[in-house]
């Protein structure tokens, strides 16, 4: 990865993964100003519908210090992408768009007086807001993480920052120093989904200062055929594994106490299964997994016994509340 010397003048690296979807990653690039100290760094994941609209992108790349970058030779996806442009990034800080996205109003100014007001931060966290896609009406896609910024902001006692740090997974709505990225090696995983769950769980083990925001300068998108409702066993199984690659990690690196405010267990996927509807064969793989990593399926306590009852009707109304908007 290129050096931390912060030299280039650039400030802030914008990276964006892109795949079909030209017309909506036309819309983002117009929410990010044309300033000299911003980088931006498309890269295109073996686009092969609508390309004349995606040159027509490109020229607007173009006019804000853009690069475009095609993925030819790794990994379909997204943390192929994103790692091909972070070998190219230049700015102090690094900021994490979807194609599908868009930056609101001022979203950079609010971005520099935040990295001036917490210089010597490693990470800082911004309240996001979601919408849907075909509508534009305010969807749920960000509350769970609204919520922990919002913990935080209003008791930043430490499990509200241990809750912060770990259960904030996706990389939109924050900003990341670059010299950590690039003095710890730090990458994307190479898999269809779940790419970005180790890269921030990581991150934010090594970020030494955090700073939290309650300004929201993005916008996450949800519609009825995106990646992240799509079911296919393949995808179940990767899920399943980056999770207990992620429990595995944080029970090795944290404290006993910090891993138990975490309040983690392999609940989720194995009802997801079930409630998708997968045979019987997947059940038993999630299962078998668990068992040899020694996922507990449920919190020991009596009184956390009710936070597992919590999350499982969470999970039933998100499924209803799914399949009304489809």
């Amino acid at each position: 990865m290129n050096d931390t010397s912060g030299n280039s003048g650039i400030l802030f690296s914008v990276i964006i993964p892109h795949y079909n979807s030209p017309v909506l990653l036309k819309k983002l690039l117009g929410t990010i100003p044309a300033d000299g100290d911003i980088e931006v760094i498309v890269v295109d994941d073996r686009s092969d519908k609508n390309l004349e609209e995606l040159d027509s992108a490109v020229s607007v790349l173009q006019e804000r210090n853009g690069l475009f970058l095609r993925n030819e030779d790794g990994k379909k996806g997204a943390g192929t992408c994103r790692n091909l442009a972070l070998e190219k990034a230049q700015g102090d800080w690094l900021i994490f768009a979807d194609a599908d996205d868009y930056f609101l109003d001022g979203a950079f100014s609010m971005i520099r007086n935040a990295c001036r007001t917490d210089a010597d931060a490693d990470l800082l966290y911004f309240d996001p807001s979601s919408a849907y896609l075909d509508t534009g009406e305010p969807a749920k896609r960000h509350e769970q993480y609204s919520l922990l910024v919002n913990n935080y902001r209003k008791d930043p006692s430490r499990l509200n920052e241990v809750r912060l740090r770990y259960q904030f997974l996706p990389p939109w709505s924050k900003v990341f120093r670059r010299a950590v990225v690039t003095e710890n090696s730090l990458s994307f995983e190479e898999v269809p989904v779940s790419n970005d769950v180790m890269f921030s769980v990581r991150f934010a083990h090594l970020a030494k200062k955090i700073a939290v925001y309650d300004k929201t300068f993005y916008c996450v998108t949800r519609a009825s055929n995106t990646l992240t409702r799509t079911n296919n066993r393949d995808w179940l199984r990767i899920r399943v594994q980056v999770f207990v690659e992620r429990y595995t990690f944080l029970k090795d690196h944290l404290s006993k106490e910090d891993f138990q405010f975490l309040g983690i267990t392999g609940k989720h996927w194995l009802l997801t299964a079930l409630l998708d509807k997968y045979d019987i064969g997947e059940v038993l793989y999630i299962l078998r997994l668990y068992k040899k990593n020694h996922v507990k399926l449920f919190l020991p306590s009596n009184i956390n016994i009710f936070m597992d009852i919590r999350g499982i009707v969470r999970m039933l109304a998100e499924r209803l509340h799914e399949r009304k908007h489809q």
